[in-house]
């Protein structure tokens, strides 16, 4: 699946809403059903949006902190 500039853009804005208002469940309704979300190498990799929605509340944070680096490089990306 290819990604639009449209896409990527609609994602990073809606990443920004649910970070501003650290709405959890908004972060993960950005994903499809079978997403596979690998935080690190080393850390546990996440596999479909409901294993995500119940990831405790310290791997929340992380997670969040996580997708913000992605959500910055990608929009660095787009701004290119």
């Amino acid at each position: 699946m290819s990604v639009s500039r449209e896409m990527a853009e609609a994602f990073v804005e809606g990443y920004g809403r649910a970070w501003e208002s650290w709405d959890f469940d908004g972060f993960v309704d950005l994903f499809s059903d079978d997403v596979v979300y690998v935080e690190h190498p080393v850390d546990e990799t996440v596999v479909g949006r409901e294993a995500m929605g119940l990831t405790s509340a310290g791997s929340r944070t992380k997670l969040a902190r996580s997708a913000s680096a992605w959500a910055r490089r990608l929009s660095n990306v787009i701004r290119s």
